[in-house]
């Protein structure tokens, strides 16, 4: 019994190639998109560092070919990409399209939400309606939690749990002069 060993060839034009745009996803992302892309097409690790020169392209290839020769491995080249492609310029030129973006006029709600979803993260974008919203509404909370009170022309209010309670006055009096405000106007 004799066997044959055969070459698998993985046909690329069924797998879009990744491609990074900093404004609209971070290099994390990018790399782990590229991570799939190499691994579905049977590719082992200590390949990446040479297989990513294949498929960037622009700015992202020039940096490559800058680098590539003092990257000392596949994780040593991915700390280097995201030191270079993802500044706190680039968060925060991708945070102000995210908080700018409005729905078009024919734009559905949920394809909005999609949008802003892959925008946040795109590896939460599920276009199914229930994780769609969850992975919103879990978007949405990490912004506010990080979202600094800036003036930018806008009244921005702090979260509820840091607003001062109006009941909590240090002059009694002053509470019941309030009290009997409030009553007063009701009788009128």
């Amino acid at each position: 019994m004799s066997t044959a060993s055969a070459n698998v060839v993985v046909s690329t034009s069924s797998l879009p190639v990744p491609s990074y745009d900093k404004k609209r996803m971070t290099s994390e992302h990018y790399l782990t998109q590229l991570e799939k892309f190499f691994e579905a097409q049977h590719h082992k690790q200590d390949k990446f560092l040479y297989l990513a020169g294949t498929v960037m392209t622009g700015e992202t290839l020039k940096w490559y070919h800058n680098i590539v020769t003092r990257a000392t491995g596949w994780d040593d080249l991915k700390k280097k990409f995201k030191e270079e492609f993802d500044t706190p310029f680039d968060q925060r030129e991708r945070n102000k399209l995210l908080y700018t973006k409005t729905q078009r006029f024919d734009e559905s709600v949920s394809s909005y939400v999609y949008e802003m979803v892959i925008r946040w993260d795109p590896d939460m974008a599920d276009p199914t309606p229930g994780k769609l919203i969850a992975a919103a509404e879990d978007a949405l909370r990490s912004l506010h939690k990080g979202q600094k009170f800036t003036n930018q022309g806008k009244i921005k209010l702090p979260p509820l749990h840091e607003m001062p309670d109006k009941d909590a006055k240090d002059d009694k009096g002053s509470k019941a002069a309030d009290s009997q405000a409030t009553s007063s106007q009701g009788n009128g």
